[in-house]
């Protein structure tokens, strides 16, 4: 199995990527890193295993909450940096 041109394996998987970015309407101001600090509306990535087809897209986003609850279509992607 080959990497991507990035060096990334395996972009799409079974679970929306979970991110802890703030879901909100893109601003036309520029904006670095608009953090969900309250786990409320925060931004899923990507489709899973329960999405339509086009909904598994590596750019759709959705809302989700982060909570005390664990669903099986929700992940988190692990990132390694080398130095």
């Amino acid at each position: 199995l080959a990497s991507n041109s990035y060096g990334l394996y395996d972009m799409h998987g079974n679970v929306a990527e979970f991110c802890k970015d703030k879901y909100a309407n893109y601003p036309t101001d520029a904006v670095t890193d608009p953090f969900c600090n309250s786990g409320v509306n925060c931004v899923c990535r990507g489709g899973s295993w329960l999405s339509s087809p086009g909904g598994c897209r590596s750019a759709m986003r959705s809302t989700a909450s982060l909570s005390e609850n664990s669903f099986n279509f929700y992940g988190f992607r692990l990132a390694l940096v080398k130095e």
